[in-house]
C-alpha cells in the first residue's frame, strides 16, 4: 500500500476555513524539551503528550495509552510484568532514553540500556511526554529515537490535589494508589505510592524444543505483583536559593515463561533511584548543582545483575543581548556485576544551548554537547530546532539533530568472551520538519516528516559469538499525523496515523508496524456518564523468528471506558481492554490476554 501526501494540499486544509479566525491562545503545556523547561508551542522539537486524564484510561497498565501516540507502537511478551519493549519511529528500545521526575532510570546491567515498560502503570503519573528525534545534545547517550519524560506532577496550577484510586479486574487483577501534589507560588511538592497485582495469565502459546515438556505450560499462569513509592519536592527558601528533592522506590516480583524453564522462571526487580540539588543565583545568573544515585538489582534463578549509576551535573543559565544561555557539565559513573560480567565507565560532558527569539513568531535554539569516555573516547551532538508562528493559529517546526548511543557495560565486558572493549558508539542523525494548526474552538492538526539514519552500529556475531562494530546501518523514515476534532459540547475525536519505513540495511525491521492508526472517541453521554472508546489498528508487521523475519497477521484491538460520577468527588468506572477478543500478538507465540474488564473508584480531594 502506498500513500502520496502533498504538503501544499495539507497547508491549504488547516488554513482555508479559518481565514479570519485570530490567534489562538490556549492553556499551556509545559514540556522537557531542552535544559530548560519550555510551553509545548516554544519549542521547535516534535513533542507528544499525554496527560493525566489521558493515562487514567489504562491504570493498571500503560501500554494501551502509549499505542495512542503517533509514532509510537508495543510489543509484549504477556500480561502486567511481562517485558514489553517501545518502538519510537521505528527505532527499538535501546534508542529511547527515558527519566522519572528528570532521573535516568534505564538499566544499566541490561544487554543494552533500556527500560522495562511491562510494569509501568499510569497511577500516579501526571504527565507523560514523547520527545522524538534525536536529542543526544541534550540528554545524552540512548537518546537517538527520542527520550520519554515520566513526571508525577499533573498540573503547575497552583493549589492542592489528592487522588485515590483502587481497581479491580481480570485474572484476579488488583491495583490502588493514592497521590497528591500541591503547588504555590514558591514551589511545589508530590507523593505518589500505588501497588498493583495480578495471577495473570500463561505468557507464551508454546515453547521451544528446548524445555523440559514442550507444551506442559502453555496454560500456567504467570503472576506479578510490585509496589512503587515517588516523591518530588521543589522550594524557593529565599530569594536566591532554592531545592529540590526526587525519588522513586519500587519492588516486584515477577514470573516470566523462558526458553529453558517456563514453570519456575522468575525475576525479583529492585530499583531506587533519588536526586537532590541545589539552585542558586549570583547576580544575574543562575546556577544548579545536582547529584542522583540509582541501584538497580535483578535477582533471576541462576544469577543476579547488580548495577549503579552516580550522575553529578552542574547546569548556569544567562542572557545576554536576547540570547538565552544554558551551559554546564555532566559526569556520569556506571558499574554492573551481572553473573559473570563486570565492568565500570566513566564519562564527561559539557554542553551549551542558546535560545532566541529572532521575532515575534520565530523562535530558534542551538545545542551542542561534548562527550568523554574512559572506554569508547569521545562523542559530539548536536541540535538545531526553530519554530515560526502565524497569527492565524499556524505553526511550523524543524530540527536537525544528532545522536549517539554508547555501547553498554555488557556489549563491553560481557561474559565468556562476548564483550569487546574496542566498540565505539553508534551514531546518528535527524531530519524533521512539521505544521500544525490550532482553531479557535481548541481543535488541532498536526504533520511531521521525519528520517533518521543510524551508522557504526554495535550487532551480536553469531559466528564468533561476541558483539563486533557491523557495517550495516539502521534508516527510519516516514511521516506522522495527529489530529484532535471537538466536535460538540458532549463530543470529542483523537486520531494519529504514523507511517514508517525502518530498516536495518536492506532488512524490514522487526516488531515496527509499517502503518499504525489509531482513534479516540470521548463523549459526555449524560451530566454524570462519560465514556472512551480507543481503536488502534496495526499493519504490515513482522517479527523475527530464529533468524528469519516473519510476517504477522494485521490486527485491530478496541478498548472501552465508561465512568460515572457518583459525586463530586467520585467516580465509578468500568473499562475492557480487547472488547472484541482479537486475539492478537506483539511478539511471536505470545498471549496479549484477549478481552479484560476491569471495575474501579476514583475519589479526588
Amino acid at each position: 500500500m502506498k500513500f502520496s501526501i502533498k504538503l501544499s494540499t495539507f497547508l491549504l486544509l488547516t488554513t482555508a476555513p479559518v481565514i479570519a479566525e485570530e490567534l489562538i491562545v490556549l492553556d499551556e503545556i509545559t514540556v522537557t524539551a531542552g535544559y530548560t523547561d519550555t510551553g509545548i508551542n516554544e519549542t521547535g522539537s516534535s513533542v507528544s503528550v499525554l496527560d493525566q486524564q489521558e493515562l487514567q484510561y489504562s491504570s493498571s497498565g500503560i501500554v494501551q495509552a502509549f499505542e495512542n501516540v503517533a509514532g509510537v507502537s508495543m510489543d509484549t511478551t504477556g500480561g502486567l510484568g511481562a517485558l514489553a519493549t517501545i518502538s519510537v519511529r521505528g527505532l527499538k528500545q535501546q534508542y529511547i532514553g527515558v527519566r522519572f521526575n528528570g532521573m535516568d532510570i534505564t538499566d544499566p546491567s541490561g544487554t543494552q540500556l533500556t527500560y522495562d515498560f511491562g510494569a509501568l502503570t499510569s497511577m500516579g503519573l501526571g504527565q507523560v511526554e514523547f520527545v522524538k528525534g534525536s536529542q543526544s545534545a541534550v540528554f545524552g547517550s540512548e537518546a537517538v529515537g527520542g527520550v520519554i519524560n515520566l513526571k508525577t506532577l499533573s498540573s503547575n496550577e497552583e493549589g492542592s490535589r489528592g487522588q485515590f484510586t483502587v481497581e479491580a479486574g481480570s485474572n484476579e487483577t488488583y491495583s490502588s494508589s493514592l497521590s497528591y501534589e500541591r503547588v504555590d507560588q514558591k514551589g511545589s511538592a508530590a507523593v505518589s505510592i500505588s501497588r498493583a497485582e495480578t495471577a495473570g495469565f500463561s505468557a507464551r502459546k508454546t515453547f521451544a524444543s528446548t524445555a523440559p515438556s514442550p507444551g506442559e505450560a502453555d496454560n500456567e499462569a504467570d503472576p506479578y505483583s510490585g509496589n512503587q513509592i515517588s516523591v518530588s519536592f521543589n522550594r524557593e527558601m529565599t530569594n536566591n536559593l532554592a531545592i529540590s528533592l526526587s525519588a522513586l522506590k519500587s519492588d516486584e516480583s515477577i514470573n516470566y515463561d523462558g526458553d529453558f524453564s517456563p514453570l519456575t522462571d522468575t525475576i525479583d526487580r529492585d530499583t531506587t533511584v533519588m536526586r537532590g540539588s541545589l539552585a542558586f543565583n549570583l547576580g544575574a545568573t543562575s546556577h544548579e548543582v545536582g547529584i542522583t544515585n540509582g541501584d538497580f538489582k535483578r535477582a533471576y534463578s541462576f544469577g543476579t545483575y547488580d548495577s549503579e549509576r552516580r550522575d553529578v551535573e552542574y547546569k548556569g543559565e544567562a542572557d545576554f543581548s536576547g540570547i538565552s544561555f544554558t551551559f554546564g557539565a555532566h559526569r556520569s559513573e556506571e558499574t554492573i556485576d551481572a553473573v559473570g560480567t563486570t565492568g565500570d565507565d566513566t564519562e564527561g560532558a559539557y554542553f551549551l544551548e542558546a535560545n532566541t527569539a529572532i521575532t515575534d513568531e520565530l523562535e530558534i535554539s542551538a545545542t551542542a554537547r561534548q562527550t568523554e569516555s574512559d572506554d569508547f573516547g569521545s562523542n559530539t551532538s548536536y541540535r538545531t530546532a526553530a519554530i515560526y508562528r502565524l497569527n492565524n493559529g499556524v505553526a511550523f517546526r524543524t530540527m536537525v539533530s544528532s545522536g549517539f548511543r554508547a555501547p553498554s557495560l555488557y556489549e563491553r565486558y560481557g561474559a565468556f568472551g562476548a564483550g569487546n572493549i574496542n566498540l565505539k558508539p553508534e551514531k546518528s542523525e535527524t531530519q524533521e520538519i512539521g505544521v500544525e494548526k490550532v482553531y479557535q474552538s481548541g481543535s488541532s492538526v498536526r504533520m511531521t516528516i521525519f528520517n533518521t539514519n543510524v551508522d557504526n552500529l554495535i550487532e551480536y556475531d553469531m559466528g564468533t559469538f561476541s558483539y563486533t562494530q557491523a557495517t550495516n546501518f539502521r534508516k527510519s523514515q516516514g511521516i506522522e499525523f495527529e489530529g484532535k476534532w471537538l466536535a460538540y459540547d458532549r463530543i470529542s475525536f483523537d486520531g494519529s496515523y504514523a507511517y514508517v519505513d525502518a530498516k536495518t540495511g536492506t532488512e524490514v525491521a522487526a516488531r515496527v508496524p509499517k502503518h499504525d492508526l489509531s482513534l479516540s472517541i470521548s463523549s459526555n453521554i449524560s451530566p454524570k456518564i462519560s465514556s472512551n472508546l480507543e481503536i488502534n489498528h496495526i499493519m504490515d508487521y513482522k517479527d523475527t523468528v530464529s533468524g528469519s523475519s516473519v510476517d504477522m497477521p494485521d490486527y485491530t484491538v478496541t478498548n472501552l471506558a465508561v465512568s460515572y460520577d457518583m459525586s463530586n468527588n467520585l467516580i465509578g468506572y468500568v473499562r475492557i481492554q480487547d472488547l472484541m477478543d482479537s486475539n492478537y500478538e506483539t511478539v511471536k507465540d505470545f498471549n496479549t490476554g484477549g478481552r479484560q474488564i476491569f471495575a474501579g473508584i476514583r475519589a479526588t480531594f
